[in-house]
């Protein structure tokens, strides 16, 4: 979970358009793009995802497919409302701390919806917002 909030905070401070590549500290290119995508699919960051046109196939020793061999290509073009309202209570890191003790091994929509629950009571209890 750390890298979908690092990989949101890097897009965050990026100017439009953004660059192609993206760099977080700790991680590889294909880690990084396997998240890109996880992004796109939790309607977190919108990506463009080119066609293939001549997609290879890994195959075991038997001739089954295993997977796709193809290089990253989601190339992130913005980041959803929802990529806003995530990043935006994910950088308070008393929040996420609290987060992620209690829901860090649950999906990326419950522990965005714990984040802004978080977030709702933090502002409450600050007097930010009214009770």
């Amino acid at each position: 979970m750390e890298l979908v909030k690092n990989i949101l905070i890097f897009y965050e401070d990026q100017d439009w358009p953004f660059n192609d590549e993206v760099i977080i500290e700790g991680y590889d290119e294909n880690t990084i793009q396997f998240h890109l995508e996880l992004l796109v699919e939790a309607e977190l960051l919108y990506c463009y995802v080119p066609p293939l046109k001549h997609p290879d196939l890994i195959k075991d020793k038997l001739g089954a497919q295993l997977t796709w061999n193809r290089p990253p290509i989601a190339k992130p073009t913005r980041m959803t409302w929802e990529g806003y309202e995530f990043i935006a209570n994910a950088k308070n890191d008393t929040i996420w701390s609290q987060v992620m003790k209690v829901a860090g091994g649950f999906s990326v929509s419950v522990i965005s919806q714990c984040l802004t629950a978080m977030a709702i009571f933090y502002a409450q209890t600050h007097g930010v917002i009214p009770r």
